[in-house]
């Protein structure tokens, strides 16, 4: 090894010997799974945390994006969740601190109210459906660019959809006009939950599809069609709940009050 490879660190030294030791191992999609089911087990979970740690330009020597962040080599990729995003700070100085090397973006605002955050969610239903045609043209860098447009945007705005329903259903003025306000946030938040999961289940296939992992394009594209119809049926779900003529008395942008922290959806 020394001979090999000089004053290379030693660590760097396994890590290279480690990724080509799994490089010729076959990373094919297994048959008979399920895209909505599917866990990237230890050995693929550690080869993409390693490859842009070795093999990338210094540029791109991370395996996480701040949600938000547009970026190609993003998709795919963990992000680090919205609600733990105040741990990073709000500036690039802080976000160096905490997580050297992490690009930053600016932080997602949330919707100003609830009749601004519905508008949004219509906007990116709109979105979704469109990127079929996307990925049917065989444009899956587009695609994937788009999902990570998308969601952090459904994050934010269906969970202020969701809060907002639940704290309406005490209002005292109007009890038996909002009676049913609570089943509805949690048949919306269930959809909401599942919707969440399966456009980052989107985004990790779209990944994996931009690095050869899912076999031929054509085989990518009906994998990851099939999660997009199934994410658009929660998305019926989640819209099927929400009450059609509800408009918050309150003229109050912040999100509401009577929820905690601890019971938030995003």
């Amino acid at each position: 090894l020394r001979k090999t490879f000089g004053s290379m660190d030693p660590l760097n030294i396994s890590l290279l010997l480690l990724v080509v030791a799994n490089s010729a191992t076959s990373w094919s999609y297994p048959v008979n799974s399920k895209p909505s089911t599917v866990q990237l087990d230890r050995r693929r979970i550690i080869s993409s945390l390693l490859l842009p740690l070795v093999l990338a330009p210094i540029s791109q020597s991370y395996a996480a994006c701040l949600p938000g962040d547009e970026s190609v080599d993003c998709i795919g990729f963990y992000k680090v969740p919205l609600n733990e995003i105040s741990a990073y700070g709000n500036t690039p100085e802080d976000l160096e601190k905490v997580a050297p090397g992490m690009r930053w973006v600016p932080p997602q605002k949330s919707p100003k109210s609830y009749k601004e955050a519905r508008k949004e969610m219509e906007s990116l239903r709109a979105k979704l459906i469109a990127l079929n045609d996307v990925i049917l043209k065989g444009k899956l860098i587009e695609a994937g660019v788009e999902v990570l447009r998308i969601i952090p945007r459904v994050t934010l705005a269906g969970g202020l959809m969701i809060q907002t329903l639940a704290v309406a259903e005490f209002d005292t003025t109007n009890r038996s006009k909002y009676s049913d306000f609570g089943l509805r946030a949690i048949r919306m938040e269930a959809a909401y939950v599942e919707l969440i999961s399966k456009l980052n289940a989107c985004d990790i296939l779209l990944g994996q599809a931009l690095r050869n992992e899912l076999g031929s394009t054509i085989a990518a594209q009906i994998q990851i069609l099939s999660e997009l119809r199934d994410a658009d049926t929660l998305w019926e779900e989640l819209q099927d709940a929400i009450p059609i003529d509800y408009q918050p008395a309150s003229t109050n942008t912040k999100q509401p009050t009577k929820v905690s922290k601890k019971d938030s959806f995003i």
